[in-house]
């Protein structure tokens, strides 16, 4: 979606930058396009701008996706398998803390009458 809104709204994004900015940021986008696609999913905001810059731009689309699906691939095993040795050591000590959250949590946030 990102890349698309990047692509369709571009040109007029663009316009509201400086020349010098603007070329600065081209270079190192179309440079570091590919490393920047696969970094953005463990960077938080990157993950969210980067398809649109890039689309912006007018990175090739087949290589967007396949970088794209590359680096989501890489964000979601690295949880999975960070989950899986972690997960028995540090279970004990955020269930009792999450069982809890969840049993306060209604009380809280309840609004005082009044």
């Amino acid at each position: 979606v990102g890349y698309a809104l990047g692509r369709a709204l571009g040109p007029r994004v663009k316009t509201r930058f400086p020349e010098e900015l603007r070329r600065r940021a081209e270079r190192l986008l179309l440079r570091y396009g590919p490393s920047a696609l696969l970094i953005a999913p463990f960077v938080p905001g990157m993950r969210t701008v980067t398809p649109f810059v890039l689309g912006a731009l007018g990175f090739p689309l087949l290589p967007y996706l396949l970088l794209s699906a590359l680096g989501s691939l890489l964000w979601t095993q690295g949880l999975v398998l960070l989950a899986y040795f972690l997960g028995q050591k540090v279970s004990p000590w955020i269930l009792w803390p999450s069982l809890l959250l969840l049993v306060l949590l209604p009380a809280l946030s309840r609004k005082p009458k009044g």
